[in-house]
């Protein structure tokens, strides 16, 4: 009987080791999954923080991007004004200027012309002034 009852507790404490083991094996798992739980749980506020200041900046890119629209449409709407203003006057003188691209040529000529005037007006008070210094120094 001592040698079953010696062979009962050599069973029990093999299962009790194998439990344990087992139990150990158990909880470094756990250990583990709840280690990656707060590894993963870190690089997604990090994510999210991350993320969250490219919403930011996106919302102040948006709203430059739109004050930039709205200067645009400010700027394609005075233009569209110009442009109505040489249709119209195109219609007037459609003999004169068949399409706008004759009124713009007619309009360059122009500003070239009076910016040779100019130049050679600059030119004529040079020599004017230079003819009255010479006849200042004449009469001396």
């Amino acid at each position: 009987e001592y040698s079953r009852r010696w062979r009962d507790i050599e069973s029990r404490q093999t299962l009790l080791k194998s439990n344990l083991v087992r139990y150990n094996n158990f909880v470094r798992e756990k250990q583990g999954k709840v280690a990656d739980g707060v590894s993963r749980t870190i690089l997604e506020k990090k994510k999210q923080v991350r993320k969250t200041e490219e919403c930011k900046t996106a919302e102040k890119d948006w709203e430059v991007l739109v004050d930039a629209k709205a200067v645009l449409n400010v700027a394609v709407d005075n233009k569209k004004l110009f442009n109505n203003y040489l249709d119209s006057v195109v219609k007037v003188s459609e003999k004169e200027y068949p399409d706008m691209r004759h009124l713009m040529d007619r309009c360059q000529a122009l500003v070239a012309t009076r910016k040779k005037l100019e130049d050679h007006l600059v030119q004529t008070n040079k020599q004017t002034e230079e003819e009255k210094h010479s006849l200042e120094k004449f009469k001396e």
